[in-house]
Formats: C-alpha cells, structure tokens, sequence
C-alpha cells in the first residue's frame, strides 16, 4: 500500500506527548487497543495544516481522517482509555484592535474534539462543545465571521463581542463629552459613562481622567447626568461610578453644585447621590 499527501510531510509542531516511535514527523499512539499513526503536512501561515491519521488494525492501514486540522493536543479527556484530538479546522483571523481594553477583534473559531475509538476517528458533538465552554467559548461547531470575538491580549478567556466591550475605558468618549462639557447631550453623557468598569484601575491615564471628569459633570449637570444614570443604570456599572463619587479625587464646588442640585427631580438615585455628596462635604471640611 502507498499513500502519497496533498502536501510534504512536515514535522510535528504541538507537543506531542507519549509518541511510541522517535520520530519528528511520525507520531504513533494507541487508543483502544488500536494503533494510531498521524502525519503533519506544511505549515501555512493561511491555514490549518493537512492532517493525516491511519488505523493500523491487522488488515492492511486504513486512512480514517485526512483534512485541514490544526492539532492542538493528543489526550484521554474523561481517562477512560479511549483518547481525543483537540484542535481546529480553522485559524482566528484578528480584524480590529481594541487598545481601551487590551485585547482584538478576531472571528469566531471553536476547537474540535475527535474521538479515537474502535479504529476510527469519530467528531465527538457533546466533547466538543464542553472543551470549548471550559476553555474558549461556545456559539457553535463552526467557524463563523459574523461571530465577532474579544481576545484579550492577557491570555483571559476570550469572549463574544458585546458592543459595550467597544466603550470600557475608551478615552475617546471621555475626550467628546469634555469638549462640550457645558451643553453635552444625552448621548455623550451615556457614552461616557459606559466607560467605566473596575478592569480601568489599571489605566491610569483613563482612570484620572474619567474621575475627574464625572464629578465636573455632577456639578455642571446634575440633572442631565442622574436623568441618564437612572435610565440605563441595567447596563451602567453603578459601583465604579459611586466608587468615584464617595472618593473624589478633585475637590468640589459645592456652591455650584447646591445651585444646580436643586434643579434634579426627587428619586431613588438622587437620594443616593445625596448621602455621598453630604458625605463628601464632612470630609472636605
């Protein structure tokens, strides 16, 4: 019998554990009482490598996988003797980049869990989608470009884009609220206040710049700023702007405050803020 790739075999690139022959190129396992034998092909950098597996049972060898796949690891999941091959059919292609949260914009790409089992090599559905929900995500089997993914830079667990994700810690809504400071709108002042959240302690820049900028508004636009506050407060990170507000890192101008304080209509919020704002002042004087 003679087999003959689409491409030049290429050596194995993951880490290839527990390889039962020293070869570089040639990786021989045994699962189930069967003996795998997998090949790689050359690496591109547009796509997965072709990948080649054997059964070698006591007939003649028996090619029982051979497509683009990107192998990732060669492991026993659940140790119940029977091994699965992680990997991808397909690469992340990263097409945007969000510098306010360190991480990109990239498409949607899930692992592939392949049992090795009675001689063949078999898509395990159910594996698979438990690999990705422990260690990726989970939107699917399929690659997808419609499924926008956040990739954080930090190696943290990626997830699908939320188009809140576009506002954390983005200084630009900072920046645009400031230059219309004494008239803003609504929409700049919801802008800017979807920038806060407590993974922006680490940007200093950010984060003394928003502060700073949020107690300016409270005193210029009280009523503007608790009227959008109030209203889109189900996704406003209320405990990083209170945070702000009971420790300001500028001092405040009660008096023009209390002047436009009056202007805020009665609720809940503002009966909130009043307490910080009262409590801010003991401590100022």
């Amino acid at each position: 019998m003679s087999f003959q790739g689409e491409t030049a075999w290429d050596t194995i690139f993951w880490t290839a554990k527990n390889n039962e022959i020293s070869s570089d190129k040639l990786f021989l396992t045994r699962s189930e009482e069967v003996n795998y034998l997998l090949l790689s092909g050359t690496q591109y950098s547009c796509c997965p490598v072709q990948t080649t597996i054997f059964a070698l049972t006591d007939k003649l060898p028996k090619i029982v996988f051979d497509q683009e796949f990107q192998v990732s690891s060669i492991e026993d999941l659940d140790g119940n003797g029977t091994l699965e091959i992680i990997g991808s059919s397909s690469f992340v292609q990263a097409f945007q980049e969000i510098d306010s949260i360190d991480a990109e914009l990239g498409t949607y790409s899930p692992f592939k869990v392949y049992e090795m089992v009675e001689g063949k090599v078999l898509l395990d559905y159910g594996k698979s989608k438990r690999y990705n929900q422990e260690n990726y995500l989970f939107a699917g089997y399929d690659y997808s470009e419609d499924l926008p993914v956040v990739y954080y830079r930090d190696g943290r667990k990626p997830h699908l884009l939320d188009t809140l994700d576009l506002y954390e810690c983005n200084i630009d809504y900072c920046l645009q609220l400031n230059q219309s400071l004494d008239a803003p709108t609504a929409e700049y002042v919801l802008d800017f206040l979807l920038t806060f959240d407590d993974r922006c302690n680490n940007n200093i820049e950010f984060s003394e710049f928003s502060a700073t900028l949020l107690l300016q508004l409270l005193t210029k636009q009280p009523a503007l700023l608790l009227e959008v506050w109030d209203q889109h407060k189900a996704i406003l990170d209320h405990q990083s702007l209170i945070a702000e507000i009971q420790s300001p890192l500028i001092d405040l101008d009660y008096e023009e405050l209390d002047r436009n304080w009056s202007e805020v209509p009665p609720s809940d919020l503002k009966a909130e803020m009043t307490k910080l704002i009262e409590a801010a002042k003991k401590t100022d004087f």
